[in-house]
């Protein structure tokens, strides 16, 4: 078998990332990928249950270890008027960020921004859509 010295399942000749954190998903090439998750908030709200912040601390720790930089996306259903759900999803990415900041991200490091309602990714024309549409999106750069 070929080596593996950093236990990635990545053979060390296609490993691009040869001291990756042992337990954390890698890519093909060895370099470590960002904790998958979804989470959808409880209508009308912006707090994240408490059962739920480890996974936004998690993806803190990946977005420091990998000195990259992030942007919080706030998002919402269409219930309710766009000028309530514009501030709620502020809200949610503001309080998504905050959990990462507490993770040892530096604040200069995360932008949040709010889509309220105007971004969905499901039909808002059933629940489980709609609840999908309320979410935060993560999304890394260099």
């Amino acid at each position: 078998a070929p080596a593996d010295s950093d236990g990635d399942g990545v053979p060390d000749a296609e490993d691009k990332c040869p001291n990756s954190v042992l337990g954390f998903a890698v890519d093909s090439t060895g370099c470590e990928a960002p904790p998958v998750f979804t989470y959808s908030f409880p209508f009308g709200s912006a707090e994240v249950e408490a059962a739920k912040r480890g996974n936004y601390t998690k993806y803190g720790e990946f977005i420091k270890r990998n000195d990259l930089n992030l942007n919080v996306i706030g998002h919402t259903d269409s219930t309710g008027p766009a000028e309530f759900n514009q501030k709620l999803s502020e809200k949610r990415a503001e309080n998504v960020a905050k959990i990462i900041e507490d993770a040892g991200v530096p604040s200069q490091k995360i932008h949040t921004e709010g889509k309220g309602e105007t971004e969905p990714i499901m039909s808002n024309d059933t629940k489980a859509g709609r609840a999908a549409n309320r979410r935060v999106d993560l999304v890394p750069y260099k």
